[in-house]
């Protein structure tokens, strides 16, 4: 129970220095964390419900362990990860950022060789692109966001993605199945959701489910 204990305690603390570092760059941005939150949470989605998007695919939330998720994922310097519906691109960002952030377990190496947020509304997007903006160069070098439908996403080149997939409805969980699949991502190696996609739909994308994970999040 001790070692548990203080594994815990470890891992607690990484994800608290990881989230403390990317909430810098947004302050550094003039981005205070409580008012982005708020803001965020409605800016852009009225007009998008409006132009035929779903509202339960807008809902705002951000995971809280970051660090958990791409050890998860195994993300590792030879791959492009991708965050469909990417927010103000907290994770696309500490994606970029690993190796600034102390990793007591070395499960990590270091950042993706890519990383990249797709986000419908613009107000989210243009969050993430004002932090992008004040990161550090070879952060910048990294990152790619994107204003865009993800299920219209580019993901030729993706070999982990993370779906942030909580509040969607079945068909929708449906429809990004069908985009994960082999002949629009034929480098994926994983994916990773918040819920778990229809079991039918899997073997369009030729996933599997192969793991539970258990990730903090603020919804």
């Amino acid at each position: 129970m001790g070692d548990a204990g203080g594994a815990a305690e470890i891992g607690h603390a990484e994800e608290a220095l990881c989230l403390a570092a990317v909430e810098r760059l947004f302050e550094r941005a003039g981005l205070g964390e409580v008012s982005t939150h708020e803001q965020l949470a409605k800016q852009g989605a009225a007009e998008a419900v409006a132009g035929g998007a779903l509202a339960a695919s807008l809902v705002y939330g951000e995971i809280l362990t970051p660090l958990h998720l791409f050890r998860t994922l195994r993300l590792g310097p030879g791959d492009v990860f991708c965050d469909l519906g990417s927010g103000r691109g907290q994770v696309v960002l500490a994606a970029a950022m690993l190796g600034d952030v102390p990793d007591d377990r070395s499960e990590l190496s270091g950042p993706p060789r890519c990383s990249v947020g797709v986000e419908l509304l613009r107000p989210r997007h243009d969050a993430a692109a004002a932090a992008l903006e004040v990161a550090p160069q070879e952060v910048q070098d990294r990152c790619d966001f994107r204003c865009e439908d993800a299920l219209a996403a580019d993901l030729r080149e993706a070999t982990k993605v993370y779906v942030c997939n909580a509040a969607f409805p079945r068909h929708l969980n449906d429809a990004f199945s069908r985009a994960l699949a082999p002949a629009k991502a034929p480098n994926l190696k994983a994916v990773a959701t918040c819920a778990a996609l229809p079991e039918e739909s899997l073997p369009v994308a030729c996933l599997e489910l192969a793991e539970v994970a258990s990730i903090a999040a603020t919804w």
